[in-house]
């Protein structure tokens, strides 16, 4: 995430039955964003207990 301010990103905690899709959804985001600033999971966002990093909201 080097290229990325993290104080502009928060932690969220995959939920069951969430996707790239509805997570991108939830955060008025593009999941082209999630997938630069998280690329270390290699797209592994439906796993529940994951954190991944998703844009702060305002």
């Amino acid at each position: 995430m080097a290229q990325f301010n993290k104080e502009d990103f928060e932690r969220y905690v995959v939920k069951p039955g969430d996707s790239e899709f509805t997570i991108a959804q939830q955060f008025h985001t593009s999941v082209g964003l999630l997938r630069k600033v998280n690329a270390r999971l290699s797209g592994a966002y439906n796993v529940p207990g994951r954190k991944i990093y998703v844009p702060k909201q305002k």
